[in-house]
């Protein structure tokens, strides 16, 4: 079931329970200037949002002793060894990579 409502910034809300019963919601538009209707394909940039949770989240497995803010990003993701400078997660979650050269 959607429900919509015209030019009124939206919400939808997807879940999909273990016994393989679905439930959705939608309400309002993705884009308020083209009136385009929220839906299950709408996508939501939170990524200024999700930055929170993500230094939060790392900062609990620092507190049980799975990492350290001063590891090198390379340890954990060694992709990142591309970089010249060496980069911590510290540095990601205070943004002080900004500063930095690569």
């Amino acid at each position: 079931m959607i429900k919509n409502s015209i030019n009124k910034p939206g919400v939808i809300s997807l879940l999909q329970y273990d016994n393989g019963v679905n439930f959705e919601y939608g309400e309002g538009v993705e884009d308020t200037i083209t009136d385009v209707r929220i839906n299950r394909d709408s996508v939501f940039d939170i990524v200024s949002l999700s930055k929170q949770f993500t230094a939060f989240s790392i900062l609990l497995l620092e507190q049980r002793r799975m990492l350290k803010l001063k590891d090198l990003l390379s340890y954990h993701i060694p992709e990142a060894a591309v970089f010249e400078a060496d980069i911590t997660i510290e540095h990601l979650i205070y943004h002080l990579w900004a500063s930095m050269s690569f």
